[in-house]
């Protein structure tokens, strides 16, 4: 019996840690259909897909991806497999209507350092007890870096990039006037009427940064400014919408490389 782990599942996407109980035989299943996009990392170890007629290795060196409808068949080399997995699942609401008519890519691509950068992302959130947002937000850059997903380069119809910019300035303003409430890209795209996957990509495509960097900035800028009025640390974190002390602390430092203490003045 496969040991899957719910490592984090918001309305958006679910993150989930595959692998195999040792010493238990394994029988691999004669095929298997898609039903969702998802991304897979093999963390360790390796097995081997057939799609199509082209058997294809998953290895930690490449990405394996599944879209709806996809068939294939997994191979193992050994009766007791110690491959463990990483997968990124996508709801359906992801994508919204831009999701029908995409070409389907090949299933295993060779990892470049773009998604080896957004995998170690990734994996990092986990140990920092990131948001949703953030892992929402990394979801959608992982999509963009392994193909297919990924907005082009061509610069919009004028009146293509008037309607945009206009969501997309609502949305900066929400993230502005309220950033100590909790939002996700599912609130926000909403709010737009943009798809989720879509709203991400256009945001750091005219803003320059994710969604969920654009809201970080935001409050410790706002967190700066209340600590020079000599407000106390730990008040600042939960007034500017943090919600772990730490984090904030790590945040502010990697910001203005100095601590939140120090940005004080020393009472009189």
């Amino acid at each position: 019996m496969n040991r899957i782990v719910v490592l984090a599942e918001t309305p958006l996407l679910c993150i989930t840690r595959f692998e195999h109980p040792g010493g238990e035989p394994h029988h691999d299943p004669r095929e298997e259909n898609a039903t969702s996009v998802s991304v897979n990392f093999v963390l360790r170890g390796s097995f081997s897909i057939r799609a199509g007629s082209r058997k294809l290795p998953v290895t930690p060196r490449t990405v394996f991806t599944t879209r709806p409808g996809l068939a294939y068949r997994t191979y193992h080399e050994e009766d007791r497999p110690t491959d463990v997995c990483l997968s990124v699942e996508y709801a359906p609401e992801f994508f919204g209507e831009e999701h029908r008519g995409m070409a389907p890519g090949p299933p295993v691509l060779e990892l470049t350092n773009r998604t080896a950068y957004v995998k170690w992302r990734l994996l990092r959130a986990f140990e920092l007890k990131r948001e949703d947002a953030a892992l929402e937000g990394i979801g959608a850059e992982l999509l963009s870096s392994v193909g297919g997903f990924e907005l082009g380069t061509k610069l919009f119809a004028e009146r293509s990039l008037a309607w945009y910019a206009e969501r997309i300035e609502h949305a900066r303003t929400l993230l502005d006037e309220s950033f100590r409430e909790r939002h996700s890209l599912g609130s926000l795209s909403r709010a737009v009427g943009i798809s989720p996957f879509h709203f991400a990509r256009l945001f750091r495509s005219l803003v320059g940064v994710p969604p969920g960097r654009y809201l970080l900035k935001t409050r410790l800028d706002h967190a700066h400014r209340l600590l020079r009025e000599n407000r106390p640390v730990t008040e600042v974190c939960f007034d500017c919408g943090f919600r772990n002390l730490s984090y904030f602390v790590r945040a502010f430092r990697k910001r203005y490389r100095i601590p939140p203490s120090a940005v004080r003045r020393p009472a009189k």
